[in-house]
This record gives C-alpha cells, sequence and structure tokens, in this order.
C-alpha cells in the first residue's frame, strides 16, 4: 500500500486498506456520501480519520492532481 509508507499491514488491515483506496479512487466521497460511514470504519480500523484516509489515498507522490483528473476511464473497472 503505497499510500501506507513504512507500516506493516496485517492481512486484513491490507484487504482494508485496498479497498479503502478503490472507494476512494473510484468515487467522489465525500461526508455524506452514502459510502461514508463506510470510509469511517474503515479508516479507523486503519487508526486514521475518514479524511486523513481519503487525503493519503488521493495524493500519491509523483502524480499531480492535474495528471489524475486526466486520466481515461478504464472500461473493465465500470468507468
Amino acid at each position: 500500500m503505497s499510500w501506507l509508507p513504512g507500516r506493516h499491514l496485517s492481512r486484513g488491515d491490507a484487504i482494508t486498506a485496498m479497498v479503502l483506496a478503490d472507494v476512494a479512487a473510484s468515487q467522489h466521497v465525500h461526508e455524506g456520501h452514502w459510502t461514508w460511514p463506510h470510509v469511517e470504519e474503515w479508516a479507523a480500523a486503519l487508526g486514521m480519520t475518514a479524511p486523513d484516509a481519503l487525503a493519503r489515498t488521493v495524493d500519491r507522490p509523483g502524480q499531480a492532481a492535474a495528471e489524475r483528473s486526466a486520466e481515461p476511464a478504464d472500461p473493465e473497472a465500470g468507468g
């Protein structure tokens, strides 16, 4: 999990981190979004708040925000 550098994750934590990163990348998650309660639970399981977890998943090193928004949708991922 590149957004959790230096952390040693259990299998369950790694799965939680991947699900959280996938949801954050595929949806415009914010407080009030239907997935928000789940995001809060997943973030808490990793020892962080939902806003902190979302910020970490979105701020991938080496990739500017403009580049992320310009990425083409992946048709196999339903995008």
